[in-house]
């Protein structure tokens, strides 16, 4: 997100209409806000979230008090910020609730509290102070929370990023670079390998139940004297045998027990046609 113009009005210390084209800082993507105490350096900052989330950098001043003491009754207070984020430009207009002359007569009324997005492109725009807070929180990607710890960081803010935990600062650099797409592919593999693993290990123990139960077979000495029943090794062995299966053995009565047990590893991985 870019600022490009943001104008206070009746905002804190700044009693009159005030503008600052900040587009003229060009776009280096990295801004320095410096001056003397009381300046007014947190208060662009309070505009800013304020305009964008209805809140102000710090979390402290909200609504009312954001009203400068210094304006003309006459004078409303407002907020309006133009931004851009991905070469789309909005505009975003709040003010807070506050007390005004009536129109007619004598006396004060309440300003009901308002905001309007307006897009550049012709879109109509955004109203109501919630749907424009969602509208916002779509365009940025982050929340009041995320944006102050990232895109402006008030005095002092800086250190909760760095001692936030480990998973919240994954959770605001996975929604800043948006690899929320990487995430769920990551999680998609992870549940793909725990399949394959519980595969594996089932066919193992169907191995080791299939070659105990022949266990002493003469079909079977191949696999027992080189104590690798690792399901790999003995698919690779079985590639052999599903093409050159061993011969029945010479006693009729055994000829089912040979042919059953190699029907069996064959079947167990796939490899057994009949």
């Amino acid at each position: 997100m870019r600022p490009l113009r943001l104008t206070l009005s009746a905002f804190g210390p700044y009693a009159a209409e005030t503008t600052l084209e900040l587009e003229k800082l060009g776009k280096g993507g990295l801004y320095l806000v410096t001056g003397d105490t009381g300046a007014g350096k947190t208060t662009l900052f309070d505009a800013i979230t304020y305009a964008l989330y209805d809140h102000s950098s710090g979390g402290v001043r909200e609504g009312a008090m954001l009203r400068s003491q210094y304006a003309d009754s006459k004078t409303p207070t407002f907020v309006e910020l133009e931004f851009e984020v991905k070469d789309a430009r909005y505009t975003v207009r709040r003010n807070p609730e506050y007390p005004r002359p009536k129109a007619r007569g004598e006396g004060f009324t309440t300003e009901k509290a308002d905001a309007t997005l307006t897009y550049a492109d012709g879109r109509p725009p955004v109203t109501k102070a919630r749907d424009v807070n969602a509208a916002v929180l779509d365009i940025l990607g982050l929340d009041y929370n995320q944006f102050c710890q990232i895109a402006m960081i008030a005095q002092g803010q800086f250190t909760k990023l760095l001692n936030a935990s480990t998973e919240e600062r994954s959770r605001i650099f996975r929604k800043l670079f948006r690899t929320q797409r990487y995430a769920k592919l990551q999680d998609r593999l992870q549940e793909e390998a725990s399949r394959l693993n519980q595969q594996r290990l089932a066919q193992n123990t169907q191995l080791d139940s299939l070659l105990a139960g022949l266990n002493g077979s003469s079909e079977v000495e191949s696999f027992t004297s080189a104590e690798n029943t690792d399901v790999s090794a003995v698919q690779f062995a079985l590639q052999t045998v599903a093409i050159e299966a061993p011969a029945p053995a010479a006693e009729p009565e055994a000829a089912p027990v040979a042919l059953t047990f190699w029907q069996k590893l064959l079947k167990l991985f796939g490899l057994y046609k009949g």
